[in-house]
């Protein structure tokens, strides 16, 4: 091939570039969301669903009962290591948030009472912990992998879903979104 086609050859691939970047661009940039408000991303559900399960520490939890109190809930399981490594975060958030009136449950995805005890007696953990023994409350809450946390407003309306495991920094941060935040019922 002789130099004057390689030229051309090359003047046509920069010229694909080109043409490229001249419409591309702007189209990209048209299509990135510029607003910082609406940088976060939509939860997994609108409203929280309701359930009953029962609670590792005894008695039942229900979810239309914590109505009117923001909500930290954690789907997690003993064999899932990001949620071992989360788990003291936790822990930390629900030892220093409870008393503002934050409430948050690791919501144990079927596993045994004896795992979960042993789990509980091992980390020295002292989050209130219910069984969901089916599985049936994780499909409603769309979990289809561990870890998963919900961050859920006074009025059932979800602020934030995490799928994965989360710093305690971000953790804070969902939590005192929803505790600052007031809601009209």
């Amino acid at each position: 091939m002789n130099n004057s086609k390689r030229v051309r050859k090359i003047e046509k691939k920069n010229f694909g570039v080109f043409v490229f970047l001249l419409l591309g661009l702007p189209f990209i940039a048209l299509c990135g969301n510029t607003d910082p408000a609406e940088e976060k991303p939509k939860p997994l559900i609108e409203s929280a669903p309701d359930f009953t399960l029962e609670s590792l520490e005894g008695g039942k939890v229900s979810m239309s009962e914590l109505k009117g109190n923001p909500v930290f809930l954690n789907f997690w399981a003993s064999w899932c290591t990001p949620c071992r490594e989360e788990m003291p975060d936790i822990d930390k958030i629900y030892r220093t948030y409870r008393k503002k009136g934050l409430r948050v449950y690791a919501v144990n995805s079927r596993e045994s009472r004896r795992v979960i005890e042993k789990f509980k007696e091992n980390t020295g953990v002292d989050i209130p912990i219910l069984l969901d023994k089916t599985g049936s409350v994780s499909k409603l809450y769309r979990v289809f992998g561990l870890p998963v946390s919900y961050f859920i407003h006074r009025d059932g309306k979800v602020a934030a879903s995490v799928i994965g495991k989360m710093t305690y920094e971000d953790m804070e941060s969902h939590a005192k979104e929803i505790l600052l935040k007031r809601t009209e019922f």
